[in-house]
């Protein structure tokens, strides 16, 4: 019998582990297994609420076109957000590392951190034990801007308070926002019937609406929607509610200091408030109502 010839084919080893440490992208050692703040539900609202409206952060290049010199990093940066923001400021560089002070607030709560960050490429990382963990943030160097991510821990926030977001040396100009881009209204006619109803303490109402909790029907058979809103650690303190019906009907209050401003376009509520807003007033009824 003829045997075929024996063919001998070379083995191609695949390493299970991924790159050596020495290869790795930076970005990839340093949140290794951490999701985003913004995509691990940090920011999100409390599950009665309806409107969550932190978005993940988009997809930005591995280089930025800004050429990496470590004194770039230096400077005063901001974040700006209508409700949230916070700021950054690098003082100086020694020893591979940058010198950071850097505050946040949400709402009515806020924090401060400060310290030193190992510098590697476009990127920079914080690490401090602290109470029942550890703190960690990343900071990403993009050219226009650097781009905070606290991975761990509160890092000496306040509930709620997280560091995270874009922060710039000159910030974009924010658009203006109105009850319709926050949710609070569901179209534009809504919005336009409801600036003629309240006029300049429209602003009161915009300022108000941070968390925008899930509508439900009111209490006293107008066939209304109920918007109710307030800002985080400001219960009771800033509140706002509106009800309004297909037919354009709105009965609405605000706190405005120390009283509560009611507004309604129905000549039969001119002088009297819904037991809806009443009972959203409960918390703090000793402010008396002003019929506007």
């Amino acid at each position: 019998m003829k045997l075929s010839p024996l063919v001998l084919v070379p083995l191609v080893l695949l390493s299970c582990q991924g790159p050596s440490s020495g290869t790795a992208r930076s970005s990839d050692t340093l949140a290794a297994g951490t999701a985003r703040t913004t995509d691990s539900g940090k920011n999100s609202m409390d599950s009665t609420q309806l409107v969550v409206r932190d978005s993940p952060r988009p997809a930005g290049p591995d280089t930025p076109s800004t050429p990496m010199v470590a004194k770039n990093w230096i400077g005063y940066w901001q974040h700006e957000e209508k409700f949230s923001g916070g700021t950054l400021k690098i003082t100086g560089i020694k020893g591979g590392a940058f010198t950071f002070s850097m505050d946040a607030v949400d709402g009515a709560a806020g924090g401060e951190v400060e310290g030193s960050a190992k510098l590697q490429g476009y990127h920079a990382l914080y690490t401090k034990k602290e109470y029942g963990g550890a703190c960690r943030i990343e900071f990403t160097f993009e050219g226009d801007s650097v781009y905070v991510d606290q991975q761990e821990g509160n890092c000496e926030a306040g509930a709620g308070v997280y560091y995270s977001g874009y922060y710039y040396k000159n910030p974009p100009k924010r658009p203006e926002e109105t009850l319709l881009s926050l949710g609070m209204l569901d179209n534009e006619a809504q919005d336009k019937k409801f600036r003629t109803l309240v006029g300049d303490d429209y602003k009161l109402f915009v300022n108000s609406s941070q968390l925008v909790f899930e509508k439900q029907k009111d209490k006293d058979s107008l066939l209304a929607i109920v918007h109710q809103a307030a800002v985080k650690h400001s219960f009771s303190v800033r509140e706002n509610i509106i009800l309004i019906n297909d037919h354009q009907d709105i009965w609405a209050a605000v706190i405005h200091g120390d009283s509560v401003n009611y507004y309604t376009n129905r000549r039969d509520y001119k002088h009297r408030v819904p037991r809806t807003i009443d009972s959203w007033r409960e918390n703090f009824n000793e402010k008396p109502v002003v019929f506007k």
